[in-house]
């Protein structure tokens, strides 16, 4: 009996690990270096007592579009995180973060498609004196049917630099 016990919990922990290597996480994992991010003004420019900032994200070829992923929707949720930038470790859960908005794209829209998945967006949050040091970080949620994954945080990088700080 015990070792019938032992083969069901193997089965079971084999079961576990292999739902767990969807092949949608490699891609994903490959298409986060590869996301393009615009940010003007760069460094933020505070104007009043508000942060305002223009951000484009071009959403990586490597991840769209898959004919098996066209009803997937991704969602790039972008972060202000008061604090030096050079204790920032990926995909680290941060302190004190601030929602400043977001992006939302639908494989399908892409689907056999010759259109680059790209959108701009006029950003803001209201400026507090803690935030003058800063930065921007952005997490993934992919939704598909019955998956729905969360990778983060990751930096904003804006030609190639870490977009940081608030001036006036």
């Amino acid at each position: 009996m015990k070792q019938n016990a032992k083969y069901w919990l193997l089965l079971f922990a084999l079961i576990a690990i292999t739902s767990c290597s969807n092949p949608m996480y490699g891609r994903i994992a490959k298409a986060i270096k590869q996301q393009e991010f615009t940010v003007t003004p760069h460094p933020l420019k505070r104007t009043g007592n508000e942060v305002t900032f223009t951000m484009s994200v071009t959403v990586a070829q490597s991840l769209l579009p898959f004919s098996s992923m066209a009803d997937t929707e991704y969602i790039f949720d972008v972060m202000y995180v008061p604090g030096d930038v050079t204790k920032f470790v990926e995909r680290m859960r941060l302190e004190g973060e601030i929602q400043v908005g977001s992006f939302s794209f639908k494989g399908k829209d892409y689907l056999d498609s010759k259109k680059t998945p790209t959108q701009t967006k006029t950003m803001r949050f209201d400026y507090q004196e803690k935030y003058q040091k800063g930065y921007l970080v952005y997490y993934l949620f992919v939704h598909k049917s019955h998956l729905n994954k969360r990778v983060g945080p990751y930096l904003v990088t804006s030609n190639g630099k870490a977009v940081t700080g608030i001036i006036e």
